[in-house]
């Protein structure tokens, strides 16, 4: 976290402690500031759950067999403050804010700046000139390491180590859950086995198992497979409101041959449970069929999509399931 204590003490503690997380010092010499200035607030932004860190420029540690902290000083402070505040605003992908304060000790300038953690929908912050992963940093003990594609995932995740499709979406309660889609699980399992052990279970127990929801402190917790396979159709309207199934009919066989025509579309909704039946229908009614006589003496035919139904059924779900929410 951004550190409050006086100068004083923060010395104290790097002399006690040493560097860490929270607390970085770096000598300036001359009137530059470095890239490994920016390194660390890259760092101390993007940490999760850090809350940011403070650096002090213009304080050094001393070459010696017990070496020690001491405040060298900085030349031309109101320059290096001017430099930070343009470098954070055009050096990364995002503007960083930061706090610059000039404190002085014992007839010495040492710059204190304080760098606060950047919300988890911005991260990761990272130096446009390198973009990812390579150009974003975590803080690691006293240490700024380069990010890896596991540091991005982690990032993308919102902090949490949990994939995105269990984790819990705030503001949805059981009373989101649509009776209907369970029902419609219920059945497509009995399809293939009216005899497994979860078609006795209650409502909970199978969308438990299927980690659609979490019990928190004995309260019900649903995820983002819950909501998404088993939501009612408002709530998923409310909460995930890009969530949709477009429907669209191109005349000939090239797509979008003529970018100035119309296009028929159908505007699909609703929990994927019964979702992916209704865009099934939908796509067999448009296929040309084949009939066959089951019985000339009664005259009744069975017309039949010319792709089998398994064909457009495993592309509709992969297409819904292979999306990326």
């Amino acid at each position: 976290m951004i550190r409050r204590e006086s100068l004083e003490v923060l010395l104290t503690e790097l002399n006690t402690t040493d560097e860490g997380e929270e607390l970085e010092a770096k000598t300036i010499s001359g009137r530059e500031l470095g890239r490994s200035v920016f390194e660390t607030i890259c760092a101390l932004c993007n940490e999760p759950d850090l809350e940011g860190g403070t650096i002090l420029l213009g304080v050094s540690k001393e070459d010696a067999l017990f070496p020690l902290y001491h405040v060298t000083g900085i030349t031309e402070p109101d320059k290096l403050s001017s430099d930070l505040a343009t470098g954070c605003a055009t050096m990364f992908n995002q503007p960083v804010r930061i706090d610059v304060k000039a404190l002085n000790f014992r007839g010495s300038v040492v710059l204190k700046i304080d760098v606060p953690e950047v919300p988890k929908s911005q991260k990761p912050v990272y130096f446009k000139s390198i973009g990812l992963p390579k150009g974003a940093f975590r803080r690691v003990g006293p240490t700024d390491i380069k990010c890896t594609d596991e540091d991005l995932a982690l990032f993308y995740q919102g902090g949490s180590s949990d994939p995105f499709d269990v984790r819990i979406v705030r503001d949805a309660t059981w009373s989101d859950i649509d009776p209907a889609a369970i029902a419609a699980y219920r059945k497509a399992r009995a399809e293939v086995n009216p005899l497994a052990e979860e078609l006795h279970w209650s409502d909970e127990d199978i969308l438990y198992a299927l980690s659609s929801i979490k019990r928190l402190d004995d309260k019900i917790k649903i995820t983002t497979t819950g909501l998404l396979i088993f939501g009612r159709g408002a709530s998923i309207r409310r909460l995930f409101p890009a969530h949709r199934v477009d429907y669209i009919r191109i005349p000939g066989k090239a797509w979008v041959q003529d970018l100035d025509g119309k296009f028929e579309s159908i505007d699909m909704r609703g929990p994927m449970m019964t979702l992916i039946s209704r865009v099934i229908a939908a796509i067999a009614d448009d296929l040309p069929k084949t009939l066959r006589i089951e019985d000339n003496k009664s005259g009744q035919r069975t017309e039949t999509p010319v792709l089998p139904f398994r064909v457009i059924r495993e592309a509709v779900v992969n297409a819904l399931m292979h999306r990326s929410y």
